[in-house]
């Protein structure tokens, strides 16, 4: 049996994106395409990791590294939650 390509669909259950050399900021603004705004930010990291600041909108998550002067780097993860959050947007 032969599965046509225009029944076949894609759902995405958990999402996890490490940017390099980016700040927070620009992955809110210009790779989220959300409002800095709509974001709350706290001093949390991940454990074994050494992400400092967390930003959370709803279930979309952004951890990155902020006390470092010399690194820029961004963890943004979305729960299946968080994926149909961000669908939904």
């Amino acid at each position: 049996m032969k599965t046509s390509r225009k029944n076949l669909s894609v759902l995405i259950d958990w999402l996890t994106i490490i940017f390099e050399e980016t700040d927070a900021y620009t992955v809110i603004r210009d790779y989220l395409d959300l409002p800095i705004e709509a974001f709350e930010k706290d001093y949390r990291g991940i454990q074994y990791k050494e992400y400092d600041t967390r930003y959370t909108f709803g279930q979309i998550v952004l951890f990155s590294i902020e006390e470092q002067s010399d690194k820029q780097e961004c963890y943004l993860t979305l729960s299946g939650e968080g994926c149909r959050q961000f669908e939904s947007i």
